[in-house]
């Protein structure tokens, strides 16, 4: 990981865009020999679709569906086959995983405290990273992002690439969704 912040330190020079924006995210990737690591930040409501603290069973539900889906990222990012590329380490982080449901009696609580975060807080993110040691990584020509198809509120993607080609900048959208690494 600490290799993937130095590489983002070094990236950042590229950095183009500022605050939270809705529909656009950001993709860090570095390939570090046999190591490829991936940093995502996102508006939540391009994942979830809302940005408060779940307020009902089914907000709830869609939390837990698209954590789950974050913590599998084969089915949000496409790998070569034939660079042999193995989930490492991952990390997920936003204070939305974090809600708990409680029983009716502390609904106006949990009402309540939704509503100080929502005020105090009204753009949540999504931040999920994840190292893939790859054992074929000559073989590792390229990333495709399947989360577009998979999170369709998320239009835009910049991305900040650091591999043996270089660093460059990229914009992803659903119809250009391909990093070419070679």
């Amino acid at each position: 990981m600490a290799v993937l912040m130095a590489t983002v330190v070094q990236a950042e020079e590229f950095e183009q865009h500022g605050a939270h924006e809705h529909g656009a995210a950001k993709l860090n990737l570095a390939v570090d020999g046999n190591a490829l690591y991936l940093e995502l930040d996102s508006p939540a409501v391009n994942l979830l679709g809302f940005e408060h603290m779940p307020a009902s069973e089914e907000e709830e539900s869609r939390v837990h569906q698209v954590e789950e889906l974050l913590e599998s990222p084969l089915k949000l990012f496409s790998l070569p086959a034939g660079a042999g590329c193995g989930l490492q380490e991952q990390s997920l982080e936003s204070r939305l995983f974090e809600h708990e449901t409680h029983g009716e009696h502390d609904k106006q609580d949990d009402e309540e405290h939704a509503d100080h975060h929502d005020h105090e807080e009204s753009h949540a993110d999504i931040h999920a990273s994840y190292v893939f040691e790859c054992k074929s990584a000559q073989n590792l020509r390229y990333v495709e992002l399947s989360l577009f198809d998979v999170f369709p509120l998320t239009e835009e993607i910049s991305a900040q690439v650091i591999s043996s080609t270089g660093q460059f900048n990229l914009e992803l959208t659903p119809e250009s969704k391909r990093i070419k690494l070679q």
